[in-house]
């Protein structure tokens, strides 16, 4: 899983159904802050689990506010909003000091299985590998082969596949604020998150979306950050059939 931002209500439930589905262990490729509002609650669950996790952009934007003067937080809250101010206060001390202490891009092994976990691409945490990325990027992520069986990679929202040259390159998503229509759609007042599930024993992976209620998420957004439209209007879009 990818993306988290803060969004423990979409985590839960998508840990939840991971339950159910007869998973283990967790990989989790960054951006576990930002956006959203209760990190601590998102640091909360995840520790509950075996969990590996590589460094995102959002954690080095959340180091960033830590260093950061009043100008340079004034400009981080302006542009993302006031999720790195809450999360400072909430989070206990030791758990921002083992979240800023994450790397990029890590590698893990689990029953044989070589696993690269990056944010953006494995060669820089902030580049955006979309779904129609150009052929000399895939080409570039077949370049990874003699390092990994899978490469996992979160940073654009959209959930994406690639495999070439023995290397299945997958992007699970975003958890938290997933930005494709179809899977960002609330109706009803449900919303859907993002990630995967993959199968070490017959190697296979299934996208999964899964169902949440995001209107604690949505009131905290207009009481935290009533001038970043955005933070709501990313949760409410509509399917793009509808």
């Amino acid at each position: 899983m990818s993306d988290i931002h803060g969004n423990s209500d979409a985590l839960a439930k998508v840990l939840g159904e991971a339950r159910l589905q007869g998973a283990e262990r967790l990989i989790v490729c960054g951006d576990i802050v930002g956006y959203y509002y209760d990190a601590s609650g998102v640091w909360n669950l995840l520790s509950q689990w075996q969990t590996d996790m590589c460094r995102g952009n959002h954690e080095t934007i959340f180091k960033e506010w830590l260093d950061g003067d009043r100008e340079k937080r004034d400009a981080i809250q302006r542009k993302y909003g006031s999720s790195y101010k809450i999360a400072e206060s909430s989070m206990k001390q030791d758990d921002i000091k083992r979240l800023l202490s994450l790397r990029h891009p890590v590698q893990v092994k689990i029953d044989g299985i070589s696993f690269l976990v990056s944010h953006g691409a494995p060669w820089d945490e902030d580049a955006y590998l979309y779904p129609d990325t150009d052929t000399s990027n895939v080409e570039r992520l077949a370049a990874y082969s003699s390092e990994c069986d899978v490469l996992l990679m979160g940073h654009t929202h959209y959930q994406a596949v690639w495999e070439k040259e023995g290397v299945l390159a997958l992007n699970p998503g975003s958890v938290g604020q997933p930005r494709s229509g179809k899977a960002t759609s609330i109706s009803g007042g449900v919303a859907r998150a993002q990630w995967a599930l993959y199968d070490t024993i017959e190697r296979k992976h299934v996208l999964m979306n899964t169902t949440y209620d995001p209107s604690a998420v949505l009131e905290q957004a207009s009481q935290f950050d009533p001038d970043l439209a955005y933070l709501r209007t990313v949760l409410t879009r509509q399917d793009s059939a509808a």
